[in-house]
Parts: structure tokens; C-alpha cells; sequence
């Protein structure tokens, strides 16, 4: 969720008390902090031809003049949402750091499903093992890593840049002997 749609979200939220405000607004920090030891940085939004859509609560397209409602906001007690009635052919695909959802991940990785702690999930399998308990509080310390350039031997030279840059690989650090790429630590408290 990026901070245009939270703020549209919590605009929903006018209307309950105080302290319902403030968990709605604590928990999003909570999952924001986690949301950062997901390993990819970069996502695919498809673009698509013959999009037919329709608004929730006026049947119009959300794309119409004549359409005034916001997709996730409340009219009357009603969640304005998108219908897509029709999706025709695909005739692209961008590389984004901020999609509307994060499900599209196009990466090519070798490694042991039996070895979540290996894998390019590590951090979040850390985070489940070790948390214990829902909404436990955690510190997150964020730094830089340097790896050797022959462990992104997989890497397309179109692909965006390991280091984060949103550069292609080949602008970027394809070059390099060695590649900083952004890494977590998790830290655990309790108040």
C-alpha cells in the first residue's frame, strides 16, 4: 500500500473513534516495517488493451468525468471499488517500485524450497520463527552488504539493478566485482 492509497484509507476511517484511528494507524507501521523484509524491490505492472472497467457504486467507468466516487473510499456505507468487466491482450510490462499490488515478482532464483532459511526469504522466515507472538514490536536497523558480483551470475543485463538503484542491471553494477545490495537486521523488544 503506498502512502496516496493509505491516506485515501485512512480518510475511510473519519468516522471511528479516536483510538480505533490510532490501531489502524499502528498496525499499517507494523506491517510497513515488515513489508521491508520482502526481497525484491522492484515489481511488474502489465499494461492491457481493451480495458473495460466499472465503478462500484455508479456503474460508470472510474475513468469517466461523470464518475465522482474513489476507489476505497465510503459513500452512504458503501466501499467505492473497481469492477473490471473485460481485460483484452497484454501489451507491456514496466518494471515499478510502487504497483498497485506487489504479487508480480519476476526474478529467477535457484535455491532449496526445504531451506526457507537460505532462500531469498530468509529475513522473513527469521522474522516468523523468532517473533513469537502476533504484533510483537521490532526495531528494524537497515544497512549495505557487498557481494561478489559472480552471485548474480543469473541476473539479465535488462533486469533492475540488485543494489536498488531502479536502474537496469546492465546501467548500473553489471560491471562491478562487487555489488552493495541493502540488507536488514531485525531486532526484538518488549516494552
Amino acid at each position: 500500500m503506498d502512502s496516496y492509497t493509505f491516506s485515501q484509507s485512512l480518510d475511510t476511517t473519519k468516522h471511528f473513534t479516536t483510538e480505533k484511528h490510532e490501531s489502524i494507524v499502528k498496525i499499517y507501521e507494523y506491517l510497513s516495517l515488515i513489508e521491508k523484509l520482502f526481497p525484491f524491490r522492484v515489481f511488474i505492472s502489465s499494461g492491457l488493451d481493451q480495458l473495460q472497467v466499472k465503478c462500484s457504486i455508479c456503474n460508470k467507468s472510474p475513468f469517466d468525468l461523470g464518475c465522482e466516487h474513489i476507489a476505497g473510499n465510503l459513500y452512504w456505507g458503501k466501499m467505492a471499488y473497481n469492477i473490471v468487466e473485460k481485460i483484452g491482450s497484454g501489451n507491456h510490462v514496466a518494471f515499478v517500485p510502487n504497483p498497485d499490488n506487489k504479487r508480480l515478482v519476476f526474478q529467477q532464483y535457484q535455491y532449496d524450497k526445504s531451506k526457507p532459511e537460505e532462500s531469498p526469504f530468509k529475513e522473513i522466515f527469521s522474522f516468523v520463527k523468532n517473533s513469537n507472538r502476533p504484533l510483537r514490536k521490532i526495531k528494524i536497523q537497515e544497512s549495505v552488504r557487498e557481494i561478489p558480483r559472480s552471485n548474480f551470475i543469473h541476473e539479465f543485463k535488462e533486469w533492475p539493478c540488485p543494489c536498488g538503484s531502479e536502474l537496469s542491471f546492465q546501467e548500473c553494477c553489471y560491471d562491478k566485482e562487487i555489488i552493495q545490495i541493502p540488507h536488514i537486521r531485525i531486532f526484538y523488544y518488549d516494552e
